[in-house]
Formats: structure tokens, C-alpha cells, sequence
């Protein structure tokens, strides 16, 4: 019955059985993923609870705890569990998949496209809804949340955000919700909303960590530096492990004028895994700032190799390799941001730098 959109009926028919057979698992694992799927957290809760009162060492619990972890916004607490579950040999696909969820939402992306690919083969005795015909359906929140993703993406943003909206008003607290909506809220410069639903979702879940790094992002937008500041600093304490949290945390220090401290964050965040080509491109700038020459070559080089069209990245390789002493090899690079971008600020001043030192 969930499959067609009565989540209600299929939860009376759980409650039933569970009155005949009360120490039947699967009744409590499909009643936490049915109200994960109406975006009640609570009654997930309860019911995971009351699974872990017949067996609380069951793998299939541990999953359903790490899936309620997922959707209250802590991607760290389902990491550890799903671990844990991992290190004790334990392998589902379901694993993977939720593994590869959490470790999305703690910016190690590199590690979730490893477990992703993985999630594949047998079902467990229960069905997540983020799996089952429900998706197919449309019905279920889940499938609403991804439908909003969705038209967002494509472009149709005031859609997307009446469904997040609606998503919203239904009584759930969830986190992802709340930072999608503020996000569209952003994109369709709605920044003040964006900030009130951020700093509500906070409120209610202050140690979501990708919460505070959005709030940081949004006063930022603001011109709003010490706030901004405030919530990357608290993110990263929050996610010492989230290269996302680091990189803002960086962003904000640069602004605010403390390099060093700036620069310290950075080699933190690309020594957990950070890939972005742009933040390499930042990594790169402040290491040319602080004379460390052949780091900044080497994260140069690589930007060029992830985008040879970024006069950004030729223009400090050029730069780091004339602080090594490679003269034509820094000019035949300038030349290259220059025929990439000839009127690009940076690329102007690292024109001027290398003239000067003829």
C-alpha cells in the first residue's frame, strides 16, 4: 500500500502485526522507513527504538539507525555506524548506498563514488523508500524532496521552491530540506529568506554541520564577514572531517585578512581530499603569497590539467614557476592565460610581476 501512496493504511497494517508477532524485525524497520519518508524523524526514532529492543546488535537496525541519522542532517553519525558495520565485516548493498549518501553530505566525494558504484544486487527484507515504486509513483517525501532538486536544476527554481516550501510546512524539521530551500532562496535572490530558514533549521539541529557552512555562505553574500567567519569557525569544529567546512572557514579568514590562518585551513582542506578546481586555484594563489613556490606549482599544474582553459591557473603556474627560476617556462604559460583571457585582473598582474623582474 505504500507503493501507492497510503502510508497511513500500510502503518495501521504494521501496528497490527506487530500485536501478533511483536518480535518480528521487519515491522519496526519498515515503519522507521515509512516515517522517514513522511519526514518524521521522531516516529523513526521510536520505531528504530523499539527494534533495537529485540535485537540491538542487528545489522539491518544499525542501517536504519544510519538512514534516520542521514535524514536529521548528521552525515558524520551515519558515517561511524556504517563503519563500524563495515569494519565487523559486514557487506549489503544497502550499505554502500547509504555509506555513499553519507559521505556525500561530508564532502568526501571521492570515497562516496566508490561506495555508490557498489550499490547494486540484492534488496534487504525491508524496502527503503528512496528504492522502492514510490519513486516512480511521485508520492512519499522523499520523492518530492528529489522532485524539487530536480525542476531547481532544470531551471524552473519558483516550482522547485514551492515543493521545498510545501515539503517545509508539512511539520518537518528536515535539514537537507531546509539547506536546498535556502539555497533556491539564494539563487533567486531571496538572501534574507535564506538566512531565516537556515538560522530556524539551526535552531533545531545546531550540530548539522552543513548548516552552519551555508549561514557563512549567505552572510557572506551579505557583506557580512564576522558572522560568516563565525559559522565557518563553528562548522569546522563541528566537521573537523568535511573539506567543505575547511574551505569556507578559508574563504572567510582571507577576507577578513589573516592569510596565514587562511592558508592553515587550506592545507587542511585539500589534505582531506578537497577537489574542486577553483579552490585548488585558491589553494594556489595563497601559496604563492606565502613564497611556498613548488606546492603552489604543483596544485597550478594540476588546475591546468583539470581545466586548460582556466587563464587562472596558467597565469599562477606562470608566476610559481618564475619564482623557481624557469623564466621561458613562465612566460610561454603567461602567454597562454593571456591568449586564454587577455583582460583578467590576475593575469594583468602577473603580467606586470614577471616584466618588472626581466
Amino acid at each position: 500500500m505504500a507503493d501507492q501512496g497510503d502510508t497511513q493504511k500500510s502503518l495501521d497494517y504494521l501496528e497490527q502485526a506487530a500485536h501478533l508477532q511483536p518480535d518480528y524485525l521487519p515491522i519496526y524497520l519498515q515503519e522507521s522507513l515509512l516515517h522517514l519518508d513522511a519526514g518524521d524523524t521522531e516516529k523513526a526514532a521510536n520505531a528504530i527504538t523499539k527494534a533495537q529492543m529485540h535485537q540491538p546488535d542487528n545489522p539491518e537496525v544499525r542501517m536504519a539507525t544510519a538512514r534516520l541519522e542521514l535524514q536529521r542532517g548528521n552525515p558524520q553519525a551515519a558515517c561511524e555506524l556504517l563503519e563500524q558495520l563495515q569494519a565487523n565485516g559486514w557487506r549489503h548493498p544497502y550499505l554502500h548506498q547509504l555509506l555513499g549518501t553519507a559521505y556525500q553530505r561530508t564532502g568526501r566525494t571521492a570515497e562516496a563514488s566508490l561506495e555508490l558504484a557498489k550499490a547494486t544486487g540484492d534488496k534487504l527484507f525491508f524496502n527503503d523508500p528512496w528504492q522502492n515504486a514510490m519513486l516512480s509513483l511521485k508520492r512519499g517525501f522523499e520523492t518530492q524532496y528529489t522532485k524539487a532538486l530536480k525542476q531547481i536544476s532544470e531551471g524552473h527554481t519558483r516550482e522547485g521552491i514551492a515543493l521545498l516550501e510545501s515539503l517545509s510546512q508539512q511539520g518537518t524539521q528536515d535539514v537537507e530540506v531546509a539547506n536546498a530551500l535556502a539555497a533556491a532562496y539564494a539563487n533567486d535572490g531571496r538572501i534574507d529568506q535564506a538566512i531565516e530558514i537556515l538560522r530556524a533549521s539551526a535552531r533545531s539541529h545546531p550540530k548539522a554541520e552543513a548548516t552552519h557552512v551555508n549561514l557563512s555562505i549567505m552572510y557572506a553574500k551579505k557583506g557580512q564577514f564576522e558572522p560568516a567567519l563565525n559559522h565557518a569557525n563553528y562548522a569546522v569544529k563541528l566537521a573537523p572531517h568535511l573539506p567543505a567546512a575547511y574551505l569556507q572557514n578559508a574563504r572567510m579568514l582571507l577576507k577578513t585578512g589573516q592569510s596565514d590562518e587562511a592558508l592553515e585551513a587550506l592545507d587542511q582542506a585539500f589534505s582531506l581530499g578537497a577537489t574542486q578546481n577553483k579552490d585548488r586555484i585558491m589553494y594556489g594563489q595563497v601559496l604563492l603569497q606565502s613564497n611556498r613556490y613548488e606546492e603552489a606549482r604543483q596544485q597550478m599544474k594540476a588546475a591546468t590539467g583539470a581545466d586548460p582553459e582556466s587563464a587562472l591557473a596558467w597565469a599562477g603556474l606562470a608566476l610559481a614557476e618564475a619564482n623557481l627560476g624557469r623564466r621561458q617556462l613562465a612566460l610561454d604559460h603567461l602567454k597562454r592565460a593571456q591568449t586564454l583571457d587577455p583582460e583578467n585582473v590576475f593575469v594583468g598582474q602577473v603580467q606586470r610581476i614577471l616584466s618588472r623582474n626581466q
